[in-house]
């Protein structure tokens, strides 16, 4: 699904986006990312289930950005590889995402963080993710609703330069 306006997205009258891919997102929160994305190069989510948000990102990025997602389960990723076959600028990684951020020696500049909502998890991926974002980087987090991620959000204020609900910078 390639979408060219929040406008052509479909949604119930609780704003959540209804389209041919599996997954939970609300209309604002597509916004933010179209908002957020802009100017940004390289990209990262975390947990791509079956390539909801991974499409709005893909279709709002700039068209020489990078995106990376990671998913654990590789039935999702099959899937959502081919939600997602009209895009070329998308790595699919296979694996933990805490372990495959120990592993990796690249920069990103936007991360959208929507994996296991586990308080301890969620813990671990936030000191791993200060190792592998640049200086002008932007972290934006997925299901603020769910406890797990309401926590990160008082431990991450700490962190931020920049303080809103779900979205902030590590320093």
């Amino acid at each position: 699904m390639k979408i060219k306006s929040l406008a052509e997205l479909k949604h119930d009258t609780n704003g959540m986006i209804n389209c041919d891919i599996e997954g939970w997102m609300h209309k604002d929160e597509a916004k933010i990312i179209e908002k957020t994305l802009p100017g940004k190069k390289n990209i990262l989510e975390l947990g791509t289930y079956q390539g909801l948000s991974t499409s709005i990102i893909a279709s709002f990025c700039d068209a020489d950005a990078k995106i990376t997602t990671v998913e654990i389960f590789k039935e999702q990723q099959e899937k959502a590889k081919h939600n997602l076959q009209m895009f070329d600028n998308i790595d699919y990684i296979n694996k933990d995402s805490n372990i495959w951020l120990d592993t990796v020696d690249t920069e990103f500049d936007w991360v959208f963080v929507d994996h296991s909502h586990d308080s301890f998890y969620m813990d671990s991926t936030m000191m791993k993710l200060k190792q592998v974002v640049s200086p002008d980087h932007i972290i934006l987090l997925h299901d603020m609703h769910l406890p797990g991620v309401q926590a990160q959000q008082y431990k991450f204020m700490s962190l931020t330069r920049i303080r809103h609900i779900g979205i902030g910078v590590l320093f």
